[in-house]
């Protein structure tokens, strides 16, 4: 049996398996092409662990796998099916934890997610106002989320809107914990 690869090993193992596009619009990229002030999903979980985390934007699975390290489960939803997840997930080692999810209704999603239980979100769908703050918004519920290219007018503009809590940043993300919430479960 084939050891499952660290989250630290798991971009490396990625790479050799698909080259380096697989990461492409990931939030995982930063840390790969090693640009100052990068901080990675690794960093941001470090020391945390969740029965489950929700997470809205899969693209190709590269972060559910890395979130898959942080969690019992990874529920990953996504507007598009992308035929890479699969085989990520398996490179990965990560098929058992992650549950990817095509809802491409806006309605639907909300329903889905209202429905869910999950003890922390990751927020890095769509990037336009509109839609972070409609992911924001089904996924706060959780006291704690996750937002990726912060500084984006999206990300940006749904942050200015979340109150009661405390927001600490790490490079390109976000971490918002409601009050009274504790950022390790």
């Amino acid at each position: 049996m084939v050891s499952r690869p660290t989250p630290e090993q798991l971009m490396g193992v990625l790479v050799k398996e698909f080259g380096k596009e697989i990461l492409s619009r990931s939030a995982t990229i930063d840390v790969y092409l090693k640009r100052p002030g990068a901080a990675s999903l690794v960093s941001v979980f470090a020391g945390r662990h969740y029965g489950t985390i929700l997470e809205i934007g899969t693209h190709k699975g590269v972060s559910a796998a890395v979130l898959s390290h942080f969690a019992d489960l990874v529920v990953t939803i996504d507007v598009v099916a992308h035929p890479e997840v699969y085989a990520v997930l398996k490179a990965a080692q990560a098929l058992d934890r992650v549950v990817p999810i095509v809802i491409a209704c806006a309605d639907a999603k909300r329903r889905f997610v209202e429905a869910l239980h999950f003890d922390a979100a990751f927020v890095d769908g769509l990037h336009d106002v509109a839609a972070v703050a409609a992911d924001v918004e089904i996924t706060r519920k959780c006291g704690r989320l996750l937002l990726h290219d912060a500084s984006a007018p999206g990300p940006r503009h749904a942050l200015a809107g979340l109150t009661g809590g405390q927001v600490e940043r790490f490079g390109a993300f976000a971490w918002w914990t409601a009050g009274g919430k504790e950022a390790t479960a």
